[in-house]
């Protein structure tokens, strides 16, 4: 694509970071620090820039068959490794887009924090060959880093409550780098919360301190 634009890389990164995006999320992502609506207009004129180049391409939800999600062609692939120079990206062509990941929970946070963290997928989900400090971090389903790529926050994603994810967030607590964590199960996030105070009460203040007010994770 010619005169790719920063925003663009941008837009780019952000669908290669969750492997698929609706234009709404991409808004939230992209747009946060705009109204709903002004935000919506600006993904849906970026998507159709991103369509049109060939860099994305939509794929029908297979959980609803109606909604539509954007994912990296091979062009879109092949223009984030040449700005990032060393790392390597997927294209969408194969991606399973029944995730069962709580992808909505971690994007509405991405939203409340306007744009200060980036998400980066390590870890068993980290679609990227040498990503930054990946052995340390590879205990986490994603990092939330800073401006700097400086990881901030560790990520993990769980979707249901039982025995073997309280226990994979009490042993995640004796790591240095705070983690949030992200359920659809809402009801079961302050168990989750709880169990990670109570095994390193220092992490939880850390963690209270950074996040926006009202946000818990």
């Amino acid at each position: 694509m010619k005169n790719i634009t920063v925003n663009q890389v941008g837009q780019l990164t952000l669908v290669n970071n969750f492997g698929y995006l609706t234009t709404r999320e991409l808004a939230i992502l992209a747009y946060p620090n705009y109204s709903a609506e002004a935000g919506l207009k600006l993904a849906q004129r970026a998507v159709i820039r991103l369509k049109t180049a060939g860099l994305v391409l939509a794929r029908a939800l297979p959980f609803d068959g109606q909604t539509n999600a954007y994912v990296l062609t091979r062009a879109g692939a092949d223009v984030l490794s040449d700005h990032h120079m060393a790392l390597w990206f997927a294209h969408g062509y194969d991606l399973s887009m029944n995730d069962l990941h709580a992808r909505r929970p971690l994007i509405a946070l991405l939203g409340y924090l306007a744009g200060q963290m980036m998400l980066e997928p390590v870890g068993s989900r980290g679609i990227g060959k040498d990503y930054r400090e990946l052995g340390r971090l590879k205990a986490y389903d994603a990092v939330l880093v800073d401006s700097d790529g400086i990881p901030v926050f560790g990520l993990v994603t769980i979707q249901g409550y039982n025995a073997a994810a309280q226990k994979r967030v009490v042993s995640l607590s004796g790591q240095a780098l705070p983690f949030l964590i992200a359920t659809t199960n809402a009801p079961r996030l302050d168990r989750f919360i709880s169990a990670r105070a109570k095994a390193s009460p220092a992490m939880a203040a850390e963690i209270v301190a950074l996040l926006p007010p009202g946000v818990v994770a």
